[in-house]
């Protein structure tokens, strides 16, 4: 049963700001959560921040549970498909409708008909039908992160699959469709043939399966949102000078705070040294990498930076 009780400052407990949206819509407008009941509208904290949790787009479970609602499946039926950190049918599903994240945490892609469409396929085994409506999916894809995320579903690094989450995170500011991709396999190839790669700790990778996974994650968080080649560049020489593998993606990652703030439209604008420079954020590096004539030298910053504190 899930009660009538609502909390107040849920948004606060949300994650990212994506999730705070979600929490909020839930929180002022209602959801209805009973098939049966279309005034059962009101949701208790828990459940509000299970189905919100860990969204690229603040609407997308809202919009995917309605549906499950509309379809008469029960509360948690729906949750369960719905929550973005495990509805893989429901996001490869919804992929084919043209699913395409945005940076300011909305998404287009699947209408009302589309998301009935994704539950009776996900819930009952209905057969997804193409068309050439926005209610049916469509072979092409569709737009730019939703290109991007077909491009990454199913790839694997270090042996290690990608989950959802993974693949939202590397398009939602990408430059390109394929440039995650070339990044992670660049990087990937680099790591493994690096010799003495190391955590913050000292210790020394072996490449077990928990390595695997740690690398794994490691190339994400550089690859996604990669602007361009100074990005990947930037870890290469950040190992050559002898820095362990944790501070490097940390410097070198692009924020995606930052990135929201800069509101670069993808595709545009995102190819300049400088933009890379500033997605990074204010560190050491960063700041030594820029010359007077405003060129980019991140070998230059990872050296005058040895023996510094990075971030301060």
């Amino acid at each position: 049963m899930l009660g009538f009780l609502v909390l107040p400052s849920l948004s606060a407990q949300a994650q990212g700001a994506p999730a705070e949206r979600c929490s909020q819509i839930i929180e002022q407008q209602g959801l209805q959560w009973d098939p049966r009941n279309p005034q059962a509208t009101k949701w208790v904290y828990s459940n509000i921040r299970s189905l919100c949790q860990k969204t690229p787009a603040a609407t997308y479970p809202i919009d995917c549970f309605r549906a499950a609602i509309r379809q008469g499946l029960d509360y948690q039926h729906g949750m369960n498909l719905c929550r973005f950190d495990r509805g893989g049918c429901v996001f490869r599903s919804a992929i084919s409708f043209r699913l395409n994240f945005n940076p300011d945490g909305t998404y287009s892609g699947p209408t009302a008909g589309g998301w009935d469409t994704i539950i009776r396929h996900c819930a009952f085994g209905e057969q997804l039908r193409l068309g050439p409506n926005g209610d049916s999916p469509t072979v092409n894809g569709g737009g730019f992160s939703g290109t991007c995320m077909k491009t990454l579903l199913n790839k694997a690094y270090f042996g290690v699959a990608l989950n959802q989450d993974d693949v939202s995170r590397m398009c939602q500011f990408a430059r390109d469709t394929g440039s995650p991709n070339d990044c992670a396999l660049a990087l990937e190839q680099n790591l493994r043939n690096y010799k003495g790669l190391r955590d913050r700790t000292g210790r020394f990778f072996g490449y077990t399966s928990g390595d695997n996974d740690y690398l794994k994650q490691s190339v994400v968080a550089v690859c996604a949102n990669a602007l361009n080649e100074v990005t990947s560049n930037c870890v290469f020489r950040g190992l050559g000078n002898n820095f362990d593998l944790d501070t490097v993606v940390e410097v070198c990652r692009a924020k995606e705070n930052i990135l929201r703030n800069m509101g670069l439209v993808p595709g545009t604008g995102r190819d300049h040294p400088l933009n890379a420079m500033q997605a990074m954020g204010n560190n050491c590096v960063t700041r030594n990498s820029i010359d007077n004539a405003g060129s980019v030298n991140i070998s230059n910053g990872w050296r005058r930076c040895l023996n510094q504190p990075l971030f301060n």
